[in-house]
């Protein structure tokens, strides 16, 4: 792996910032990143496939209002992740693509469902990340970035 090439010098207008993100953005490994999402999604899954109350935090009210019962999201949340790792593995980009966004959706949902309930919860910025990674990387399998 290279690294990252020093930043593009520095510029008098106002979006240079935003471009020097865009950088990153673009010399960011994505294969790392989809490991990482769908470890992410595994991990929430098995938190909320286990006995207990994962639900009984406030912020996840608005997840439990659904009436899905957490095991039942767990396991759809574990599926998701592990259909990405597959996915990940085969090196073929139509299942990467399916399994980016849905692992987007997921995450999309969470947000929502997180920012609907008063207070608002930091957690939604956290779970907003997540799946704005996850877009990042469907438009690059979309757009049909080679594998490295």
């Amino acid at each position: 792996m290279t690294p990252f090439p020093p930043p593009p010098p520095r510029r008098q207008r106002p979006l240079a910032a935003v471009a020097h993100l865009g950088h990153i953005v673009a010399r960011c490994p994505t294969e790392l990143t989809e490991l990482v999402l769908a470890l992410i999604l595994v991990q929430w899954g098995l938190v909320l496939a286990l006995p207990g109350d994962s639900f009984g935090a406030p912020v996840y009210r608005a997840l439990q209002a659904t009436g899905v019962p957490e095991v039942v999201m767990g396991l759809a949340a574990i599926a998701v992740g592990l259909g990405q790792v597959v996915a990940l593995a085969s090196r073929r980009r139509t299942p990467r693509v399916v399994g980016s966004a849905l692992a987007g959706c997921c995450f999309f949902a969470i947000t929502s469902a997180i920012l609907v309930v008063e207070p608002v919860s930091t957690a939604a910025a956290l779970y907003g990340t997540l799946a704005l990674a996850s877009a990042v990387i469907y438009i690059r399998h979309r757009d049909g970035e080679p594998p490295r």
